[in-house]
């Protein structure tokens, strides 16, 4: 069913409010309360840092919500059973509700990125989080309008695979643990999670699944994809290089105190 832009922009403010009241729910209660030795840790940030650590728990609530629907509907709607064809007009009724509740969070987290734009930790990624956010409504709203590509926008959610580890980088930085084996394991899956799904499924593997069906594709598909692979996935990749910089830096740093580790135990052997 093709649905009106009202009717979209109606449904998408009922999840972003409750999305926002999650938000409040863990500033209030949540973070300051039932964190355990971490609710100490965060009463002492900065109300920026202490409004983006709210923020991203949200956002790993969200991120693992959808993926898993996202996964429920690819196997209730048999959406990938015939890849590498996948039929651009199945849709199911989850896959709609899936959409609208990412578009919810992605208004959401737009107004209080707005809200917060020159807080700690907000205002340093305030233009490429807006670019995005507005980038991926826009698609998502274009999905739903022409009732297409459903196949492909479950492909889109399940890049939200790699969230939770993106925030949980963040949080144990945040506290002083990035010295901490959880966080270089947690570091060394980001880097190859987002280059699995967020590089590879979400590149080549799409688009060639995309390319064998192209002459069945409307002209609003085309413009869809077109739209999504030259505004949504050059951010991916930027991230990507980003990451693998972060993490050659952390391996030099490791590399450098085992050095320094033996130059010290030599030392004392010889005195």
């Amino acid at each position: 069913m093709i649905e009106t832009p009202l009717a979209i922009l109606l449904e998408i403010s009922f999840y972003a409010i409750l999305w926002h009241l999650l938000f409040q729910c863990c500033t209030h209660v949540v973070s300051p309360y039932l964190l355990g030795s971490y609710s100490t840790k965060y009463k002492a940030l900065g109300e920026g840092k202490r409004s983006y650590w709210n923020a991203s728990m949200v956002s790993s609530f969200h991120a693992i919500l959808v993926s898993c629907m996202a996964v429920y509907a690819i196997q209730q709607g048999k959406l990938w059973s015939n890849w590498p064809h996948l039929d651009l007009a199945a849709t199911t009724d989850l896959t709609h509700t899936t959409v609208r509740v990412m578009n919810g969070y992605m208004l959401a987290d737009f107004c209080l990125t707005v809200y917060y734009r020159n807080a700690d930790s907000w205002h340093k990624s305030f233009y490429i989080v807006m670019f995005h956010h507005l980038m991926v409504l826009c698609l998502t709203c274009s999905i739903l309008m022409i009732d297409c590509c459903h196949s492909y926008s479950m492909i889109g959610v399940l890049l939200e695979l790699t969230t939770p580890m993106i925030n949980l980088h963040w949080h144990l930085r945040t506290v002083n643990e990035s010295e901490t084996k959880l966080y270089f394991i947690n570091g060394v899956v980001l880097v190859v999670m987002w280059f699995i799904v967020r590089i590879v499924v979400a590149g080549p593997v799409a688009l060639y699944s995309f390319y064998i069906d192209e002459a069945v594709a409307s002209r609003q598909v085309l413009v869809t994809v077109l739209v999504a692979y030259t505004g949504v996935y050059p951010l991916q990749v930027y991230w990507f290089i980003k990451l693998i910089n972060g993490a050659r830096k952390a391996f030099h740093s490791i590399g450098g105190q085992h050095k320094e580790g033996k130059e010290e135990l030599v030392q004392k052997k010889q005195e």
